[in-house]
This record gives structure tokens, sequence and C-alpha cells, in this order.
């Protein structure tokens, strides 16, 4: 009977240890190796994201996005609200017309006019807006 110390490095580099003792035939060592090295299952079993976008369409995707998650209660959970006591506007970048590199929705301060964002968008390095 034999003992083996099998070592797994993660991507974000987490080093797990395992002891296994007393596996005769290393049964353990050859189903992982085979789960890893035989395309059969590396394929679609190992690795999700290969199959994910298969299965889970963009319909769905976008369905179960928009039904458990509201921007403007994301927000208010942050204590930024848009009332008119507020400093801050939620901007909707439909289409990603605005910007490509902001998300679909996100906030400036309320003084910015749809106008002077679209002037300023314009002439910055990847549409970005200023921070200050």
């Amino acid at each position: 009977m034999a003992n083996y110390e099998l070592e797994i490095v993660t991507k974000s580099y987490r080093d797990l240890k395992f002891l296994i003792i007393n596996d005769k035939k290393l049964t353990i060592f050859t189903k992982l190796q085979n789960l890893i090295t035989d395309r059969e299952y590396s394929s679609n079993f190992m690795f999700a994201y290969k199959y994910y976008n298969s299965i889970i369409t963009n319909d769905i995707k976008e369905s179960l996005w928009n039904k458990y998650f509201n921007i403007e209660k994301e927000y208010k959970r942050q204590f930024i609200s848009f009332n008119e006591s507020s400093d801050f506007k939620l901007v909707h970048n439909e289409g990603f017309v605005i910007s490509n590199t902001y998300p679909e929705y996100f906030i400036i301060p309320k003084n910015i006019s749809d106008r002077e964002l679209a002037s300023v968008v314009k002439y910055r390095l990847k549409g970005r807006v200023p921070g200050n």
C-alpha cells in the first residue's frame, strides 16, 4: 500500500494538497488524469464554459438578468438616490451609443446635461467621462 500526495494549483494560485492513503491502484489519480486528458470528458465535463453557451441562450441570459436585477434598486441599496435633492442622475447608455466602455446604465453628476455629456465623450480617449 502506498501513500501519495496530490497537489493542485488553481488559476488563482491557490495550492491544494491532498494526501491519498492506501490507494493501491492509484484510482483517484487515474480518474483525475482521465477527466483532464480524455477528449470526450475534458471538452464537455471538466470545463463548464465550453458547454454553457450551448445550453443557456442569450434570450435566457437576458430574461434572467432582467428578472433579478434592477439598476435603480441596486443604486438604492448603495444609498445612491435619483430624486430631486440628489447630486447624481442615471444615464441610459442604450446600445452603448454614449460610450462602449461604460455599462448600459451609469451615474454622472446631476449638473451635467446630456448635450455636455455627448460632447465630452466625443473628445475623450475611449469615450470616458472625466472623474473630477
